[in-house]
């Protein structure tokens, strides 16, 4: 009786470690086609002066919490023509947020054909 509850332990942790080798097998195999230095977030805004800064920063902070593999390489605003403070806002932020950058949408159109 004792015998085949160990028999029975030994089957349960052989399973287990089974599937945890092809688990960390398949894991390094994603993170491989995954490459965090790839991501930009493109923002499109236009009078966004009461919100731009808190979103910005909501941004900057979840991507500083996230696993390298998600985090963006770069933010990048693109103003569409706004008329409010929020050119200025931006201008502030790039300055306090590494990876932040800035643009008009027809520099970013110049940016996108370069690619």
């Amino acid at each position: 009786m004792l015998n085949q509850i160990l028999i029975a332990f030994v089957c349960i942790f052989a399973v287990i470690g089974l599937f945890t080798v092809v688990y960390s097998i398949i894991d390094s195999f994603s993170r491989s086609y995954l490459p965090g230095s790839e991501a930009e977030l493109v923002m499109f805004v236009k009078n966004r002066e009461s919100d731009i800064e808190g979103m910005i920063r909501s941004i900057d902070r979840s991507a500083k919490l996230t696993s390298s593999s998600l985090k963006p390489r770069e933010i990048i605003a693109v103003d569409c023509g706004s008329t409010d403070e929020t050119i200025s806002i931006l201008t502030h932020l790039t300055r306090d947020i590494e990876n932040l950058k800035y643009c008009t949408k027809d520099e970013y159109m110049e940016y996108i054909k370069e690619k």
